[in-house]
């Protein structure tokens, strides 16, 4: 992607980012989209049909080829976490396969930010 200036935002909270080793590591190492479970490849398939602004989709980004390339700027972007995630932020990965947790903040939950009514 980052030889392409390309951007991935909104990859599922819950689902492996290409690259990433699932924890504990298979003795054959990662293969991609093999190590998914199918119930995140179920995810990653409703995440690629999703059209709406939430959905997973790719951005050609040429102005950021060099911070993309040279891991400065994150090549994939989580989406945020679910309410009750045990993670408060989502997800990036850079080029270098490095991941941090200082993405987009956690979803609010509808029953937190309802108003009392008196």
């Amino acid at each position: 992607l980052a030889k392409s200036s390309i951007v991935c935002y909104n990859f599922p909270d819950n689902v492996l980012f290409s690259g990433e080793e699932r924890q504990p590591r298979p003795k054959s190492g990662s293969k991609g989209i093999s190590d998914l479970t199918l119930a995140e490849c179920g995810t990653l398939i409703a995440a690629l049909t999703d059209k709406s602004k939430h959905g997973l989709h790719f951005v050609v980004k040429p102005d950021l080829h060099d911070a993309l390339y040279y891991s400065r700027s994150p090549v994939i972007y989580g989406a945020p976490p679910d309410p009750e995630s045990k993670h408060s932020f989502a997800k990036r990965m850079y080029a270098n396969l490095k991941c941090d947790r200082n993405g987009a903040a956690r979803k609010s939950s509808a029953a937190a930010t309802r108003l009392k009514r008196k």
